[in-house]
C-alpha cells in the first residue's frame, strides 16, 4: 500500500497556487499491512525542501508521552517512510493521530504536517 502527503515548511514567503493552506490529511491503513508513505515537503512558494530530518510520529492520542511508532529519515523529495506489519503488530485497530516535523541542520524544528487523523482499520486476516 502506498500513500502520499504534502507538508509545508512555513517560511513567511508568498504562497504558491499549488501549496495547500492546511496540509492536514487523514491517513488510513489496515492493521498488519505494509505501507509506504511518500512525504514531500515544500516551502510556501512551492520549492522543495531537502536536507535535515523528517520525523513522522503516530500516537493513540496527542497527550501520549510515547509514540505508537515513529519513523525518521533524511528529508528528500520525496522522503520515503516504510511501515511494516511489525510496526503495528502490538496495536489495536482504531483512531490514532500523526504529525510530521522537519528539523534542519541547526536544530530548528517545524511542524510541516500538523496533528492529523490516522486510522488503523481492522483486517479480516490477523497481522503476522
Amino acid at each position: 500500500m502506498q500513500l502520499e502527503i504534502l507538508g509545508v515548511l512555513e517560511d513567511g514567503g508568498l504562497r504558491g497556487a499549488a501549496v495547500p493552506t492546511n496540509p492536514r490529511r487523514t491517513l488510513r491503513m489496515p492493521l498488519g499491512a505494509s505501507l509506504t508513505l511518500n512525504a514531500r515537503v515544500v516551502r510556501a512558494n512551492g520549492s522543495p525542501v531537502t536536507g535535515g530530518t523528517l520525523t513522522w510520529t503516530v500516537k493513540k492520542k496527542p497527550s501520549d508521552t510515547q509514540p505508537s511508532f515513529q519513523k525518521l529519515a533524511t528529508c528528500a523529495d520525496p522522503t520515503v517512510f516504510t511501515v511494516t506489519p511489525a510496526d503495528t503488530k502490538q496495536l489495536t485497530a482504531g483512531v490514532f493521530v500523526f504529525d510530521v516535523w522537519h528539523t534542519d541542520g541547526s536544530g530548528n524544528r517545524n511542524a510541516v504536517v500538523p496533528l492529523s487523523p490516522f486510522l488503523i482499520e481492522p483486517a479480516a486476516t490477523p497481522p503476522p
